[in-house]
Order: structure tokens, then sequence, then C-alpha cells
């Protein structure tokens, strides 16, 4: 068998040094490319959270401006009104319809109020009647009397007061 020369010697250890080198190189680049990678996620998963975070915090304000307040709220409904003139002596105002409380608690120490003029704005009515407390969902029907004095009635209003 033949002898290898020390050109192929040569040669084979060059060969070997040069692809050892590759290797390392290549070594060193992957190392390098996994550090970035690792550094860029790790960027942008802060990111992330710092955003998540702001989202939670916006999700909060909003909740805190829509919720509603823990409160009664009455409002009326197919409200009638009735000038009851069948006995000139006693006459009445007549205030007919429903009432619901629309909050989310209970409305205690209910009152409707009305107010009433005649003609030359002199006031015929202006007062209050206590109707039912009423809880958060409730409906009311109310059929409520104000007598006055004098001649018959030229504009009239109701409102509604509660009490938590």
């Amino acid at each position: 068998m033949a002898e290898p020369t020390i050109l192929t010697k040569n040669a084979n250890r060059k060969l070997v040094w040069v692809l050892a080198s590759l290797l390392v190189i290549t070594i060193v680049g992957l190392n390098l490319a996994i550090a970035a990678y690792y550094s860029e996620m790790n960027a942008k998963n802060a990111q992330i959270n710092q955003l998540n975070d702001q989202i939670t915090s916006i999700q909060s304000q909003i909740a805190n401006l829509t919720l509603p307040a823990q409160t009664p709220n009455l409002v009326s409904v197919g409200m009638q009104y009735t000038d009851n003139r069948t006995n000139p002596n006693a006459p009445f105002l007549q205030i007919t319809g429903y009432v619901v409380n629309v909050g989310i608690a209970k409305a205690n120490n209910c009152s409707i109020y009305a107010f009433a003029i005649q003609s030359g704005n002199s006031t015929a009515i202006d007062k209050s009647t206590a109707i039912s407390s009423l809880d958060s969902g409730a409906v009311e029907q109310i059929s409520v009397q104000f007598p006055y004095t004098g001649s018959a009635l030229m504009a009239y209003s109701s409102n509604l007061n509660w009490g938590t």
C-alpha cells in the first residue's frame, strides 16, 4: 500500500482546520442568533404585558363609567290627568298611571308631587302625596286625587320623589 504523501497530509490538515473553523463560526453564529431571538422575544413579551395592563386599566375605567349608581330611579308610565269637576263644590285633579323603579335599589319614602294653575296664573295645587315604596324593578299602579278650589285648571304637571 502506498504511503500518503506529505502534500496529502497537509491538505487533509488544512481541510480539517477549515472545517473546524467553519464549525466554530457556525456555532458562534447560531449562539448569537439564539441570544438575539430570546432577547427580542423578551422585549415583545414585556411589550405585550404592558399593552395588556393598559387594556385592563381602560376596561376598568369604562366599567366605572358605565356602572349604574346603587340608587333607585322612579319613572312614570302612561300618566293620565283628569280635572274632575263633576261636583263643582269639590273639584279634584286625578292622576292615574304606573310608577316603575328602574334603579337598582329600593325606593323608599316615595311620593308624587302635583302642580296646577288656574286662569290668571293662580296656583290651584302645589302639594305631594305618598305612594308605596318600590323594590328595584317593581311596577306600581297609582290613582291619586288632589283636591282644589276655584275655577277649572289650565295646566298641570307632576314629579316623582323618593329616598334611598
